[in-house]
């Protein structure tokens, strides 16, 4: 059983607004590793998922399904990804922001 069709469509939209192609992220699949027994040693369920263009990477295989493996491993690299975009941009933001006029009291609030 895998993702329900909104939360697809939902990823979709949120890689879209983010700039993120299919086309720049790897999929490999691997065997699982933990419980699981013969099923486990047998299918190649884990998935490992990297964005091409920033090196960032994500593997996941906690499901027993391929494809719900899959689809959370690349929503955890969408949120990777955006943490990142996010992070290098707050310093501008915050140098932008009226609120801190001081761009040495903004580096500090943005190093802690």
């Amino acid at each position: 059983m895998g993702p329900r069709k909104e939360k697809i469509e939902a990823l979709a939209k949120k890689m879209e607004a983010l700039g993120i192609r299919r086309e720049d992220i790897e999929f490999k699949f691997i065997r699982a590793s933990g419980r699981g027994g013969q099923k486990v040693n047998k299918s190649s369920s884990a998935v490992f998922v990297k964005h091409l263009p920033t090196g960032l990477s994500v593997k996941y295989g906690k499901e027993r399904s391929q494809h719900l493996n899959k689809f959370l491993a690349q929503r955890l690299l969408v949120e990777k990804i955006e943490g990142k975009t996010y992070h290098n941009l707050l310093p501008n933001i915050l140098l932008q922001n009226s609120l801190f006029p001081n761009p040495y009291f903004s580096l500090l609030l943005v190093i802690h």
